[in-house]
C-alpha cells in the first residue's frame, strides 16, 4: 500500500476490503510466466494485501507481476501491474500475508481502480 509520511500515517488511496465475489482471478508471478493464484484481502489504487500458503518465500522488496480481473463494475476490468513487497506477515496457521505497492501501473488504471472501489461502496450502501 502507499502511505504518506508523517507521525500519523494515512492511506493515500481509498481501500476496499475485498469479497470473493468481486474477483474472477488474482495471481502473481516472479518471472511473468509461472503464475500462482492468490487471495486478495485488501485492495486500493496504491497496492494490495494478499495471502499465500506457508511454503511461499517472497520477502520485502521482491518485485512481482500481478494480474487481477474485477467483475464488480458494469464491465469486467483487467489489472496488470508490477508490485513490490512492502510487508510480510507470518500467521500461526502457516499462512503468509503480503502487503505490496504497485510500482509500474498506468496512471489511468489507478483512477479506474478508485472508481471501482467508489462504485462498490455506493452499491453496498444501497443494499
Amino acid at each position: 500500500m502507499v502511505f504518506m509520511a508523517g507521525a500519523s500515517e494515512r492511506r493515500a488511496y481509498i481501500r476496499d476490503n475485498c469479497d470473493e465475489d468481486s474477483f474472477i482471478g488474482s495471481k502473481i508471478s516472479a518471472d511473468g510466466r509461472n503464475w500462482l493464484d492468490v487471495e486478495v484481502f485488501d485492495f486500493s489504487a496504491g497496492g494490495l494485501k494478499f495471502c499465500l500458503g506457508k511454503d511461499s518465500e517472497y520477502k520485502t522488496d521482491d518485485v512481482l507481476y500481478f494480474e487481477l480481473v474485477i467483475d464488480e463494475f458494469p464491465t469486467q476490468i483487467e489489472i496488470k501491474a508490477q508490485i513490490i513487497i512492502r510487508r510480510v506477515e507470518h500467521h500461526s496457521d502457516g499462512q503468509v500475508f503480503y502487503g505490496a505497492a504497485f510500482t509500474k501501473i498506468n496512471p489511468n488504471l489507478r483512477i479506474c481502480i478508485d472508481e471501482i472501489i467508489l462504485y462498490k461502496k455506493r452499491q453496498y450502501k444501497q443494499a
